[in-house]
């Protein structure tokens, strides 16, 4: 699963600063999981039908591995960060690499939801992305403008 096209799709819109900017805010102010929220974009760029229950099973099959992994390697990199000390740069360089391994991790394990997700008939209408946004209560969508503008005119 190493080039899934989730995962190329991802490092697309996301190469864009303005991208990046708008979803770590939204990580940080939220907790928004980015990776959910890319699989959700690419979802809808797919136009998948909507079916809930496949938003369900991608959010459980990560939850771990995001609680476990991804978010104590970011937090520890981002210490690592506010020390100046010697090697501390290194260091920090290894903790980033790092943790894109494990992001890129995450999203495996969300591209596998998808594989071996079976369509059904879809029995509501709307996006993934709005589904997943509808979670966070203080979310106002203007704060992800620029991945909004990207997703639809990114390539599938």
């Amino acid at each position: 699963m190493t080039g899934n096209p989730f995962w190329r799709f991802s490092m697309s819109v996301y190469g864009d600063r303005a991208v990046q900017d708008c979803c770590l805010y939204c990580q940080d102010k939220h907790g928004v999981d980015i990776n959910l929220l890319l699989f959700c974009c690419w979802l809808d760029q797919q136009q998948r039908p909507l079916q809930p229950a496949l938003l369900q099973r991608a959010r459980r099959a990560v939850a771990a591995w995001n609680t476990g992994t991804v978010r104590p390697l970011r937090d520890i990199r981002r210490r690592v960060k506010t020390v100046a000390a010697p090697g501390s740069n290194a260091f920090y360089q290894a903790l980033l690499s790092l943790e894109l391994q494990a992001e890129r991790v995450e999203q495996n394990i969300l591209f596998a939801c998808f594989q071996g997700w079976r369509d059904e008939a879809a029995n509501s209408t709307g996006s993934y992305l709005s589904l997943y946004l509808a979670q966070f209560d203080r979310l106002d969508e203007s704060e992800l403008q620029p991945l909004l503008a990207r997703q639809r005119i990114s390539p599938g």
